[in-house]
């Protein structure tokens, strides 16, 4: 194996075990003590994570080959995908996230398979498909984050 290869193994397998850091408790409370680390640390981290096990040595498991015969165009990655995100835009549940291990617990897992998913669907998406997802999520996070700024009542409970 060449050392570019190790090298990516290696980055790959850090990026997978990354939210393992979640289960320690300072830590955890660091990226959810604000909304901007929480939003903009935490949630991609665990999207990433779950992307990279799907690039990774969870290309050959065969649960996720017939994911990929049902996901034909990647489309089923990507309203996966979208939904999941959708749903932690949502101030509610973030605050129930924040409160309750288990919505924590249903957090975590939901956007590292988002990610999981959204690893596979690329390689069968059109160029067309692709920029239509991507120029919705930054629609979606930019709306988001205009209302979270502007507006002067508070929408999460656990942050100002």
């Amino acid at each position: 194996m060449k050392r570019s290869a190790r090298v990516r193994d290696a980055a790959l397998a850090c990026l997978t075990l990354a939210p393992l850091l979640l289960l320690i408790a300072p830590l955890r409370l660091v990226t959810e003590s604000r909304m901007a680390p929480h939003m903009l640390l935490q949630i991609p981290m665990l999207i990433a994570s779950g992307w990279a096990l799907s690039v990774g040595p969870a290309k050959r498991w065969r649960w996720l080959r017939l994911f990929d015969a049902v996901d034909a165009h990647g489309l089923l990655g990507i309203v996966i995908a979208s939904c999941v995100l959708a749903v932690w835009m949502v101030p509610t549940a973030l605050d129930l996230a924040l409160l309750s291990d288990p919505v924590r617990g249903v957090k975590y897992t939901s956007l590292w398979f988002a990610g999981l998913v959204l690893g596979r669907s690329p390689e069968r998406m059109g160029t067309e498909i692709a920029l239509f997802f991507i120029g919705s999520l930054v629609w979606m996070f930019a709306s988001v984050g205009l209302i979270y700024q502007t507006l002067p009542e508070r929408l999460c409970v656990s942050y100002l």
